[in-house]
């Protein structure tokens, strides 16, 4: 069968057997034709860069390059994702701007994983198991239709860089604050509140709550500030924790009250009785 890629195709085919990288950007590559270059490359193929093509699929061969660390698929139209599990070496995704609108659950075994993009594109939910990924570093979820972040993802301790901007958003849950984040982005979602337990991450250096409908903390709070958003979680905080105690100790009270009432109605039962 005569090969259907093109001229400059073929030439970065046959760079890549020296590089380690097959990078053809720009190159108004169909997916037909990168099945074809990923069927002539070598195995031990480090990168794939097929950004800003016209990709539809991703051809399910790339998965024989077992090899890979990074594969870049910025900008094109992908709708849908191959199993890449047997990338057991890869630590850069990049899937932004492209049409997809759910991960595979099988991208959630890839445990190498570092750097995961998919901002600018459909997503409305995230696989449940997303907390498997043990090693992400940095996960961008922008500029999609996210409502729910999978308490799973209280188990990525690596994880440093969260930029969630941009989707539907009512909560942020309270687990996620376990999280030993230096960077969290919320800005233009739907939250009304934000869990009193985020003022004790403190490694976080920034935070971005712009365009929220917050109530707690108030919007004049949040227009000043990471710390003074803090300092009215902790104030908040303690607030409900006095009135938790409180609330305990009113109920041994009454406990304790009802004991001793107990113990006096029986008392006066057994004088009466003698």
């Amino acid at each position: 069968m005569p090969s259907r890629l093109s001229k400059a195709a073929r030439a970065a085919v046959e760079a890549s057997a020296t590089s380690g990288e097959l990078v053809l950007r720009e190159s108004q590559l169909s997916s037909i034709e990168l099945e074809e270059a990923l069927e002539s490359a070598d195995e031990d193929l480090s990168v794939v860069d097929v950004a800003q093509n016209r990709l539809r699929t991703v051809p399910a061969n790339i998965a024989r390059l077992s090899a890979l660390e990074r594969v870049v698929l910025y900008h094109n139209v992908i709708d849908a994702l191959p199993d890449l599990s047997p990338l057991q070496s890869l630590t850069v995704l990049d899937l932004s701007r492209n049409q997809l609108s759910t991960l595979p659950d099988t991208l959630c075994s890839l445990h190498a994983l570092c750097e995961l993009n998919v901002s600018n594109n459909h997503m409305t939910a995230l696989p449940a198991d997303l907390g498997r990924l043990q090693h992400l570093l940095k996960l961008d979820l922008a500029n999609n239709s996210v409502a729910i972040l999978p308490v799973s993802m209280q188990h990525l301790t690596a994880l440093r860089y969260l930029n969630v901007s941009r989707n539907q958003l009512t909560e942020y849950p309270r687990e996620l604050c376990k999280l030993g984040l230096v960077s969290l982005d919320l800005s233009f979602n739907h939250l009304a509140e934000l869990p009193l337990e985020l003022a004790g991450m403190t490694a976080l250096d920034a935070l971005n709550v712009a365009s929220n409908p917050l109530v707690l903390p108030p919007l004049g709070v949040c227009a000043k500030g990471r710390v003074h958003i803090f300092s009215y979680l902790q104030k908040h905080h303690n607030l409900d924790s006095s009135l938790d105690m409180s609330l305990n100790r009113s109920r041994l009270d009454s406990s304790l009250n009802q004991s001793y009432s107990a113990e006096d109605d029986e008392s006066t039962t057994a004088a009466a009785a003698a």
